[in-house]
């Protein structure tokens, strides 16, 4: 037999230790059940491991989960509790069948977690990796005011139309990612395997080449010479510059950097509105202050220059401010958001107004990505065939010019 030390809770607001015996932690886990108690932490008298440092372990243990199975679990999940299967059983139920390993062995952890006493919201902020402050937040609000499957469609639906626009943004860009992709390898292609016996052949005629031939000619030798020194270098060049992105200051700077670009840091303003307006009616209409709801949204911004204007919105709001005054002092929010945000909070109903700017930006968002792909598209086509053409003359004109000799 071990023994095991608990926590828990006796009545509502009562917490009470002990000490008990058990073979096996499941099997403590009962005991403080049949005792009465709400079982809140236990752990085995001879264990090097804390609770918190238990707490610690487990939240390290978070893998990264794809869209599809985590919107697939909130669907599950709210169907579930919504037929009035205890959070506990339902946890237990989604973990058996779910077809992700990672999320399944996080599943089990969170099963455990409530086992012990934990909440939901609880267990789940142990997997910051997985589970985002948004997620933590809604359903936090959600087990506070007794509306946990109300809460869980909510976020499902989020996260489901989330999921809709990076799929239709992808399909968008994939076109455009082919045609550089096979142009770059056409390109490189042509330079070391076909040009370099073309140019001994020209260099065995003795003729003058023409220009552009020459070029080219120069071109292939300098990629077969220093190719690979150019990969090493524009390799290094990336992982130095995906480290120095890591850094808080280089990354408002890089960010701030796209959003001043002509055509892509408008989509990009236009997309992170649109996710911001969304994120904060939801978490405003599951009742939570716009306060909190502020203190929630800023780790869901993925751009950090907008993620420093909302800090400080966040710390203007704080001492008593109005959102909207916050925005308009802001740098990159454009009048229109910030004059139907204003009517918002006038109005009482700020949470119906950020619906209407999350729908609107939503559509000008994919309106703005389908002309940006239709200017792109065509644009790529000219590029490749100009390259291409250059390489086709600069090969066939001495070709030409040996004819010419020859009559």
């Amino acid at each position: 037999m071990k023994t095991y030390h608990y926590k828990a809770k006796k009545g509502p607001t009562e917490m009470v230790e002990g000490r008990l015996s058990a073979e096996t932690h499941d099997q403590a886990i009962d005991k403080v059940n049949e005792l009465g108690l709400t079982p809140v932490d236990i752990w085995e008298e001879n264990s090097v491991e804390t609770p918190r440092e238990k707490k610690a372990l487990a939240a390290g243990t978070g893998k990264k989960t794809g869209a599809r199975d985590l919107l697939a679990f909130y669907r599950q999940m709210a169907k579930l509790t919504k037929s009035g299967v205890p959070v506990l059983q339902s946890v237990f139920l989604l973990a058996q069948q779910t077809e992700s390993e990672s999320l399944r062995e996080v599943l089990k952890k969170v099963h455990q977690e409530v086992r012990e006493g934990n909440s939901l919201s609880g267990a789940l902020s142990l997997f910051p990796r997985i589970f985002t402050s948004f997620d933590i937040g809604m359903i936090q609000t959600g087990e506070a005011a007794g509306q946990l499957e109300e809460v869980l469609e909510r976020i499902a639906a989020y996260h489901e139309t989330e999921r809709e626009m990076n799929s239709k943004v992808r399909s968008a860009l994939a076109y455009p990612a082919f045609i550089i992709v096979v142009a770059i390898f056409t390109v490189s292609f042509m330079l070391t395997q076909v040009i370099p016996k073309y140019s001994r052949f020209f260099s065995d005629l003795g003729q003058e080449l023409p220009v552009i031939t020459k070029i080219l000619i120069a071109a292939s030798a300098a990629m077969q010479a220093y190719g690979g020194f150019v990969l090493i270098v524009l390799a290094s060049g990336a992982i130095l510059g995906m480290r120095l992105l890591k850094t808080p200051a280089v990354r408002v700077s890089w960010d701030a950097l796209w959003l001043k670009m002509p055509v892509i840091g408008k989509v990009i303003l236009k997309s992170e509105i649109s996710r911001m307006a969304r994120t904060l009616e939801l978490l405003l209409r599951s009742g939570i202050s716009l306060i909190k709801a502020m203190r929630i949204l800023v780790p869901v911004v993925r751009n950090f220059a907008l993620r420093r204007e909302l800090e400080t919105c966040r710390a203007q709001l704080e001492q008593g401010g109005f959102l909207s005054d916050s925005l308009k002092k802001a740098r990159y929010f454009p009048p229109f958001v910030c004059y139907f945000v204003g009517i918002g909070e006038e109005s009482g109903r700020l949470d119906e107004t950020l619906r209407e700017i999350a729908d609107w930006y939503e559509k000008d968002t994919m309106e703005a990505i389908k002309i940006m792909m239709s200017l792109l598209e065509p644009g790529l086509i000219l590029v490749v065939g100009i390259i291409l053409g250059f390489i086709i003359m600069a090969v066939l004109l001495p070709v030409f010019s040996i004819n010419t000799m020859v009559v």
